[in-house]
């Protein structure tokens, strides 16, 4: 078999051009680009386009990874540095606006504390009430609702457990409530359900009215003067326990309202 033909000498008239620089093959709008910076320049070949694709790979690879984000199993001083560069420098920088006037300030100190322990960011915390006081509201909402309803139903059996006279048993019922309740018993007077009361004032009624001891109790909300001073703080504590601030813990003013319950009892108790 006869040898390939050699190929032909180069006209040393012809120029053999440079290879083209790689920024020609890429659009100028990307040039800025900070990955393709040092590789503009490069000529254009096998060795520059891999290692282009190299960098593109690794860039997909960190968006993946979510970079700078303790996982799962990281140690929680590293947890806690990560955590460090989003709370703010201190627990109170948080804007409780959202909760509206007069918050109870026990349970905004504790949100505030779990707010900064956990690493959230002002914004975090502003998005989170975004959230959370609408759907608060129509929980509040709802729960007033659903008071009312018991009310009129209270009324309701009150009505008909005892007809025209309902509104004076009722008073006679709390009055007596207020006069024989045990002091270590008064701060559970304000949980009585609309039912137990109910049933509570067909008792304590027919009971002053068998024994005939009307003249016993002064319906009007308080009793017969036999402790002055007690009658009249122990009558003050039981408004309070009645009212919504005492018994919802997420109302306003509720904390006030139980360190007043406390204070009352311990008058009441010191009175010999």
């Amino acid at each position: 078999m006869p040898p390939p033909p050699e190929a032909p000498p180069a006209d040393p008239k012809i120029e053999t051009p440079p290879p083209a620089a790689f920024k020609d093959f890429v659009p100028a709008d990307y040039h800025d680009r900070g990955y393709l910076k040092d590789l503009l320049d490069k000529p254009q070949g096998a060795e520059t386009t891999a290692e282009l694709f190299k960098r593109l790979d690794g860039a997909q690879k960190l968006i993946g990874s979510r970079p700078g984000i303790p996982g799962d199993d990281a140690k929680p001083e590293d947890v806690d540095a990560f955590l460090s560069k989003l709370r703010p420098e201190k627990a109170d920088a948080y804007d409780f606006k959202a909760l509206g006037e007069g918050p109870d300030e026990a349970l905004t100190a504790t949100l505030r504390e779990a707010f900064h322990h956990a690493g959230n960011s002002k914004a975090q915390v502003a998005r989170f009430f975004e959230k959370f006081v609408p759907a608060f509201a129509e929980r509040q909402k709802v729960a007033v609702e659903k008071k009312k309803a018991e009310d009129a139903a209270f009324d309701e059996i009150v009505v008909k457990a005892h007809g025209a006279d309902n509104a004076a048993a009722l008073e006679t019922t709390k009055a007596a409530i207020n006069e024989f309740t045990p002091e270590a018993l008064q701060p559970f007077v304000g949980k009585i359900s609309n039912e137990d009361l109910a049933i509570m004032s067909g008792v304590i009624n027919g009971l002053i009215k068998k024994y005939g001891i009307e003249d016993k109790i002064k319906p009007n909300g308080g009793s017969t003067p036999a402790g002055g001073d007690a009658d009249t703080l122990r009558s003050e504590m039981n408004a309070l326990i009645a009212k919504p601030e005492y018994r919802d813990e997420f109302a306003p003013g509720h904390a006030a309202a139980r360190a007043k319950v406390a204070e009352l009892a311990g008058k009441i108790a010191a009175i010999k």
